[in-house]
């Protein structure tokens, strides 16, 4: 005794059984609650960079995916405004396909405004309905990505999708800003999770170092 698990036991070794393993990934949690449905969450995706998120500019300026400033993997997404009039934008985009009316969402971004004037930073959820959700920000931080979260939007009715806009406004005119915006989420749930949840399907050979 003593000796049962040695390689003397465990060589040459056959069994005529069939092995049947119950595998339970979501043990502490039911996975609707660590589901994230935004595509490219953390703009990770090099070889085909922001094809996940439409661009939208009618103001003056510029969207791109950057490296050197991130909240979580390798990049993320660089908006800059210039000398644009009141009301234009300079935006990123992505429709949700998986929102249905009467369904509860939440949904959550990380920015860091490293200069604004005359505009604002924001994140909406576009039902085109005309009760869309916006949440943003005129607070200039360089130093740190902060959050903007919308909790327990209750989706309206005959709405199929959402569109999730992430977007430099001017609140003036000659307005010009520049934010970095990562780690997007968008869960179907009450509130956004704690815990950063990155897109739940893989690319084969593309980099998501956010998982």
């Amino acid at each position: 005794i003593g000796d049962e698990f040695s390689v003397t036991h465990s060589i040459n070794t056959k069994v005529n059984a069939v092995l049947t393993l119950q595998c339970e990934p979501f043990a502490y949690g039911a996975e609707e609650t660590i589901q994230n449905y935004v595509k490219d969450a953390g703009f990770e995706l090099a070889g085909t960079a922001l094809s996940d998120w439409t661009e939208s500019k009618t103001g003056n300026g510029t969207t791109a995916r950057d490296t050197d400033v991130k909240k979580d993997g390798k990049a993320s997404l660089k908006l800059v405004m210039t000398s644009s009039d009141d009301d234009e934008v300079i935006e990123r985009s992505q429709v949700l396909l998986d929102v249905d009316a009467g369904e509860v969402w939440s949904f959550q971004c990380w920015v860091r405004v490293d200069a604004l004037s005359n505009c604002k930073v924001v994140m909406e959820l576009d039902y085109n309905t005309g009760t869309d959700v916006e949440v943003s920000t005129t607070t200039v931080n360089a130093s740190d990505l902060v959050k903007l979260t919308s909790n327990n939007n209750t989706v309206p009715g005959s709405v199929t999708q959402v569109t999730l806009r992430l977007r430099l406004e001017a609140t003036d005119d000659s307005a010009t800003g520049t934010v970095y915006v990562d780690n997007v989420i968008g869960v179907l749930a009450s509130a956004v999770p704690v815990a950063w949840a990155s897109y739940y399907i893989l690319t084969n050979h593309q980099a998501d170092d956010t998982q």
